[in-house]
Formats: C-alpha cells, sequence, structure tokens
C-alpha cells in the first residue's frame, strides 16, 4: 500500500499546487478523461498517477461526480510500473463521490449593531472559495480512506 499512498500523495501536491480542482470538477468531465495532473510525459513520469473522471450522478437533488485514482504505465517509480503491468493502466485504486453542486453560502451577515446586512460580491466569492477547499481536501481524505 506505500507505493499507492505515496503515489497519492504526488497526485495531491501536483493538485494544491497547479489548479483549483474543484472548479475543474465542476465542468463536469467525461468519464475517462483526465482531471489531475494535465495530460504530459514529464507529469505521468513525474507524478505516477492521476485521478479521472468517473460517472456522474443526482443524489437528494445534489450533484456528484466520482473521481478515480489510477496509475500511469510510464511513472519514474519501478513499483508502480510494476502495478500497472500486473493490473493495467485503467485499474481503479480507489473511487470516490465528490460533491459538485454549487456551494450554499450565506448572502447576508449581522454587523456590529445586529443587524443582517447583504454580503458584497466579494465576501460571497471568498465564502464559495472556502467551501470548494474544504470540499477538495475531503476528496483526498476519503481518497487515501478508499485506498485498496
Amino acid at each position: 500500500m506505500g507505493a499507492l499512498s505515496d503515489a497519492l500523495k504526488n497526485v495531491q501536491k501536483h493538485a494544491f499546487q497547479t489548479e483549483t480542482i474543484l472548479d475543474k470538477i465542476r465542468n463536469v468531465g467525461q468519464p475517462g478523461s483526465r482531471l489531475t495532473p494535465a495530460r504530459s510525459s514529464r507529469n505521468d513520469a513525474r507524478v505516477g498517477a492521476r485521478l479521472d473522471f468517473g460517472s456522474n450522478f443526482t443524489k437528494d437533488g445534489k450533484q456528484y461526480q466520482n473521481v478515480n485514482f489510477q496509475l500511469n504505465k510510464d511513472a519514474d517509480e519501478s513499483s508502480i510500473r510494476a502495478l500497472v503491468k500486473q493490473n493495467g493502466t485503467h485499474t481503479k485504486y480507489a473511487e470516490v463521490p465528490v460533491l459538485i453542486s454549487p456551494p450554499n453560502v450565506p448572502t447576508t451577515k449581522v454587523d456590529k449593531e445586529g443587524k443582517k446586512v447583504p454580503l458584497s460580491q466579494k465576501e460571497m466569492q471568498a465564502a464559495e472559495k472556502v467551501e470548494l477547499r474544504k470540499r477538495t481536501n475531503q476528496l483526498f481524505v476519503d481518497m487515501f480512506s478508499a485506498l485498496k
């Protein structure tokens, strides 16, 4: 399990350095297409693994996107290449659903006098960003828990 965990840590590190992964997920990719890291021989070798889009579905009125953790055949790490040789590149080592419905963010706040006042557009965007970051963190918590 060490090699898989290390590869997932590489994907997580790359995802947090390069993009807001939840913004990409909310665009709902085609099942089987790459979520992160971007497909390139350098990324495939260095990171050694990837997250791919799975199916999307609705549950209790909320939209979800499955995300699959898979390995790359051109990984620098020999233990990853051995797993790919044994199991193939399309083996899902973990699959987790991610909530992609727009976050419910507050639209008002209470001021110093105790009155409800509307939040500015900037404050609402900041609140949405915080919620998306929480979902991204939860994606990786769930992914590590789901490793086979």
